[in-house]
């Protein structure tokens, strides 16, 4: 759930590959009832809605740029803001931030004016450069990824100023950090700017509303119930029966979706499935072949058969749902005309029989690997599915012992593919040499190309084979309206909840 990057920060092959697990620990059913009315409650009695309530793990301290668990996490946005962050089509949207403006190596950040932390002092510069400062020293912080362009930040007044390593024309998609006032997680919990203020009693807590909120609080929640559930198979449990009014997963599982007496809502991720390419293989290495492979897959099919129309299909390396890449048609329908022209320019295809490795762990890729191995078939390639267990799969993935796998890999908001083209990238597994895809990408940071440029230069390439784009799921209580969740914030338009 990133704002909510895993704590892990989705190093090494962790980030490419991993089975993407649901939003708490697994255990037994240990959790507390809420002590406020319920949504499901308050609806029965016809009174005005004043709170309603959410999941939490109890904890000595609420501190956002520590490691968290995943529940906790999803609370930050409601009691801690960030400078920015992107909306659904990842266009950046000014939270604390009253604009930022990026050029080269040099981006700055102007603070809004008049903003104040829960305990009544002003926000300044200061704030932001210890909040940076802290997330960059700590390689263990959820966001630590966030700010790895960073080689120092400045700030004077209400301005701070960041030095890049590379230019990044989407570094304010990259800010969704959760400010705290400097010092403040020294003795207890973090002190934030947000709607909300934190309290507790016992285990279960409380969010009251913050009268002094920048942006005029207007939520129809003057008080949001924290019940303390640490273990995932009594969340959905807490939700069915109104314990609880709200969950969000990221786990591609549609255990959400069969929850009675709820309504569900879709979350665009940044989080790619696709085909990786050991291009140091025979065949493998010919871009014409890559192609022709990818051509004979129907990616609309393999959404609606495989994900319940929970992802978007992709033929590009980047989010569908990205403005910039929005406006490119793409090729998502077979095209067998197109894979005869591609093996053609191959050369000599026949009798050439080729893997594709799938962790066994996880049954909605492996009924992927063998549709994808279907259509490759169709091609005339002899293609076979090879399931093992993950950490043989993980295994023969670093050792380059494979032909082609299935991944997954969450891209950051700014759009970065280099992990899965670099050489030594996190994603990056006996890819192609010299990737002039890599290169159309650096080119277009730099301002020296625009993003159809890259699509198109990818596309000739086919490093990789883009699949699809998996959406998260928010579920909550019947008779909830105007839900409106991202990823990074899934209380992205909280105002207008009721």
């Amino acid at each position: 759930m990133n704002r909510r990057l895993k704590p892990a920060a989705f190093l090494a092959l962790a980030l490419a590959i991993t089975i993407i697990f649901t939003g708490c620990s697994s255990g037994k059913n240990n959790s507390s009832k809420a002590s406020e009315s319920s949504l499901s409650q308050t609806k029965k009695t016809g009174e005005t809605l004043k709170t309603f309530s959410l999941p939490y793990t109890t904890t000595e301290n609420f501190n956002p740029l520590s490691p968290a668990s995943n529940a906790n996490m999803v609370l930050w946005p409601l009691i801690y803001d960030c400078l920015c962050e992107p909306d659904a089509n990842f266009n950046p949207v000014m939270r604390l931030a009253e604009s930022v403006n990026s050029s080269g190596t040099t981006a700055t950040i102007k603070l809004k004016s008049g903003v104040q932390f829960t305990d009544g002092s002003p926000l300044t510069a200061a704030d932001v450069v210890y909040t940076f400062n802290a997330v960059r020293s700590n390689a263990n912080s959820p966001y630590y990824s966030r700010l790895a362009n960073v080689s120092e930040v400045k700030g004077n007044g209400n301005t701070v100023t960041l030095t890049l390593i590379t230019p990044d024309p989407l570094i304010a998609n990259m800010l969704d950090i959760p400010i705290i006032k400097a010092d403040s997680d020294k003795n207890g919990n973090a002190i934030g700017t947000g709607r909300y203020k934190y309290s507790k009693s016992g285990t279960n807590a409380v969010l009251t509303k913050n009268p002094k909120w920048y942006n005029g609080n207007s939520s129809k929640f003057n008080k949001i119930s924290l019940v303390n559930i640490p273990y995932s198979d009594a969340i959905m449990t807490s939700l069915a029966i109104g314990e609880i009014n709200f969950v969000y997963s990221d786990d591609g599982t549609n255990s959400a979706a069969s929850v009675p007496n709820t309504d569900t809502s879709p979350v665009n991720l940044n989080q790619l499935i696709y085909v990786g390419i050991n291009a140091g293989k025979p065949h493998l290495s010919n871009a014409h072949f890559r192609r022709a492979l990818s051509f004979s897959i129907s990616r609309e099919l393999l959404v609606s058969q495989n994900y319940s129309n929970r992802a978007y299909p992709s033929a590009y390396p980047f989010n569908p749902k990205w403005s910039e890449i929005s406006k490119i048609p793409q090729k998502l329908s077979s095209d067998f005309d197109a894979v005869a022209a591609e093996m053609q320019q191959a050369g000599n295809t026949s009798g050439i029989t080729l893997t594709l490795l799938v962790n066994q762990e996880n049954p909605v890729r492996n009924n992927v690997a063998k549709y994808l191995a279907s259509c490759f078939n169709k091609t005339g390639i002899n293609v076979t599915v090879k399931s093992v267990p993950y950490e043989e799969y993980e295994s023969l993935i670093k050792s380059g012992n494979f032909d082609m796998y299935l991944g997954e890999v969450r891209l950051s908001n700014n759009m970065d593919i280099s992990p899965l083209l670099a050489a030594g990238g996190t994603a990056a597994f006996s890819t192609v040499p010299n990737s002039s895809t890599l290169s159309a990408f650096n080119d277009w940071r730099n301002g020296y190309k625009d993003i159809a440029y890259v699509a198109d230069t990818f596309e000739a390439e086919m490093p990789f084979i883009p699949l699809c784009y998996r959406t998260g799921l928010t579920s909550y209580t019947k008779g909830l309206t105007g839900v409106q969740s991202m990823d990074n914030d899934v209380f992205f338009n909280f105002e207008k909840w009721k």
